[in-house]
């Protein structure tokens, strides 16, 4: 029976209640973690949370800290990391990188994924794909296994777990419009209406680079479709003076509308994986209005939420609050 460290059994418990964009995906990539550190023994893992041989690169400021670490195939610099947890994050965030773009179309399947991101990851192997699958029926096993424990004890009264799983993505278009968030954390959720016609004006809005240049982390349609525009870890345009740590999230729709049923029903699955998966309680969803340090007039949110009243931003924001306390009321503190 193969031997895990300690802190390999807190980084698969972590895991299994950390939400990301492509849960299918947390078994290879468990496996691949399980070759990379050797079921976590490895110093890198044990001495800095890195189960991955994640080498340091800018972009993962904020995410983890350099380290000078003397691995198999010689000296260098890695990325060392606060957490099991703070791991999990800074890996996704390092599949971020240019070198690794187009890996969300290969996220499809196991064998895909691997196979994409292995030829980067691992260029001098020639068997990096196959070392990893040959681990990934291990790996399911370890989640498994956590997450039978954690039904159990659910069942019996003790403890709860985070059921939340992010909506389904119907297209990721990158706006040009974001900036890194300087490892600033994710703290607040800010709602917007886009007061146009449809989703494709709003991307279209979000893809200029001339003039009044802005942008959102998430659009959610009236049929429920939600896009993807700026990537969580980066910073997006949406409202000024309050960016820095809030995600963005436009609903289409002209000054007056009211969320549609499938609207709601997207919106409300988006925010409480955005809720889980940051921990954060229901007082940090605001309106774009209403959120603290933002720096000009707007009516936005305008009527998604219930009656707007015009030159009445109390009333108005009693309106969203009214929506949270309905909606999210597992997350109030």
């Amino acid at each position: 029976m193969p031997t895990y460290t300690t802190k390999f059994h807190t980084l698969v418990t972590e895991y299994v209640n950390t939400a990301i964009e492509f849960p299918d995906l947390k078994d290879i990539t468990l496996a691949q973690w399980i070759l990379e550190s050797g079921r976590g023994s490895s110093d890198l893992a044990s001495l800095h949370n890195n189960f991955g041989g994640l080498k340091w690169r800018s972009e993962m400021a904020g995410y983890a800290t350099p380290v000078h670490y003397e691995a198999h195939d010689g000296p260098d610099t890695y990325c060392a990391f606060a957490s099991e947890k703070d791991f999990i994050i800074g890996y996704w965030r390092f599949l971020e990188r240019p070198p690794y773009k187009g890996w969300r179309a290969k996220a499809g399947s196991d064998e895909g994924f691997i196979q994409f991101i292995g030829k980067i990851y691992a260029p001098a192997s020639d068997s990096y794909d196959e070392q990893v699958l040959n681990l990934r029926a291990e790996a399911r096993q370890l989640l498994s296994a956590v997450s039978s424990s954690e039904d159990r004890d659910e069942d019996d009264g003790h403890g709860t777990s985070e059921p939340f799983t992010k909506p389904p993505i119907k297209q990721f278009i990158q706006s040009p419009n974001r900036e890194s968030r300087d490892g600033v954390k994710i703290a607040r959720v800010v709602l917007h209406y886009t007061a146009g016609p449809s989703a494709q004006s709003a991307i279209n809005t979000f893809l200029k680079q001339t003039g009044k240049r802005t942008s959102a982390h998430y659009i959610v349609d009236k049929n429920g479709d939600i896009y993807q525009m700026v990537e969580d870890s980066q910073k997006a345009w949406h409202c000024k003076g309050a960016n820095a740590d809030t995600i963005g999230i436009e609903h289409v729709a002209m000054p007056g509308d009211a969320l549609t049923p499938a609207q709601a029903t997207s919106s409300i699955a988006l925010i409480k994986w955005l809720l889980s998966a940051y921990k954060l309680k229901a007082d940090a969803i605001t309106g774009h209005d209403f959120a603290k340090g933002y720096t000009a007039a707007t009516d936005c949110p305008h009527s998604l939420f219930g009656e707007y009243k015009r030159n009445d931003r109390q009333a108005n924001q009693r309106t969203l609050q009214a929506w949270v306390q309905r909606n999210f009321s597992e997350f109030v503190a």
